[in-house]
């Protein structure tokens, strides 16, 4: 019985060894292609809360990191204690690209919005999204200046161009 106990353990190794030893699976990542999220973490200077105080009401627009490749933000308009309007947003990096997706309840069927970042200046710390098949807006944007935000939403409306500018400044 010893004997054929060892003569399986040899066996056994016997196969391991001249296979290779374990083999790596075809979906393994290899590490220097890892993606480093480098695209979204050119959008740093976004997080935080951002808020606008006029006579219209309120509008805080709060972003924060979720993981290496997820921003989550929120947008909130309110008039007194009336909440008048909600945007649920993520920005994700995917692959080699990032998107802006914006969720509103009303809009849409509460479905989400892709927009795909198409210009990153982080000299200037100004990012531009875009839906050229979106009815309004084709264009989001936002640019920071000092300890201001200024969001921007813009296209065409009804065959011409229109742009509404939310400025902001950091409050946390």
């Amino acid at each position: 019985m010893k004997k054929l106990n060892l003569l399986m353990v040899i066996l056994a190794g016997a196969i391991v060894f001249s296979c290779g030893g374990p083999k790596k699976q075809k979906d393994e990542p290899i590490l220097e292609n890892k993606n480093t999220y480098e695209l979204i973490k050119s959008l740093d200077w976004m997080l935080g809360s951002w808020q606008n105080v006029s006579d219209q009401g309120t509008m805080t627009e709060t972003w924060t990191l979720l993981n290496d490749s997820i921003y989550t933000g929120k947008s909130i308009f309110m008039e007194g204690k009336d909440t008048v309007f909600t945007e649920d947003i993520t920005i994700e990096q995917r692959g080699n690209e990032v998107f802006y997706i914006p969720v509103i309840k009303d809009q849409n069927q509460g479905k989400p919005t892709l927009f795909k970042l198409s210009s990153n200046k982080t000299d200037g710390q100004v990012a531009s999204f875009e839906n050229p098949e979106h009815d309004f807006p084709q264009i989001i944007s936002y640019e920071l200046k000092g300890d201001s935000l200024m969001a921007e939403i813009s296209g065409k409306m009804e065959g011409k161009d229109h742009a509404e500018q939310f400025p902001m400044v950091k409050v946390k």
